[in-house]
């Protein structure tokens, strides 16, 4: 499987990386405010993109991937959610993953649209 990561935090960039590549996961892109952090991050485990933010990318076609993992403060996790599944990645996200029950129901609901696992 190929997946994006969306933030290099200590949690992203010291925890799921090392643990995606361990799984056999294939980081094709990282996606962090802090692009010099993602860039060291990139260049230690041979990551070949990063991006500042989901805006310079189409969910779409701009990512190589079937799959985005979501590491990011809960105020920002359900939109970067929703920015994938509209892309037809499928989303693993951190708990909680929404900040309300009703944003919480629209992301479930979003993802059965798109017929993708979050």
């Amino acid at each position: 499987m190929q997946a994006v990561l969306i933030g290099c935090g200590d949690h992203g960039g010291g925890i799921l990386i090392p643990a995606c590549l361990s799984a056999g996961i294939r980081l094709t892109c990282l996606v962090d405010r802090n692009t010099d952090r993602a860039r060291a991050l990139a260049g230690q485990w041979n990551i070949p993109r990063v991006h500042a933010s989901v805006d310079e990318l189409d969910a779409g076609s701009g990512v190589d991937a079937e799959a985005a993992i979501v590491a990011l403060p809960p105020t920002e996790q359900a939109h970067h959610a929703a920015w994938a599944l509209s892309g037809g990645l499928h989303v693993f996200i951190e708990k909680p993953p929404a900040l309300d029950p009703g944003e919480l129901q629209a992301l479930v609901s979003h993802a059965r649209t798109a017929g993708r696992a979050c």
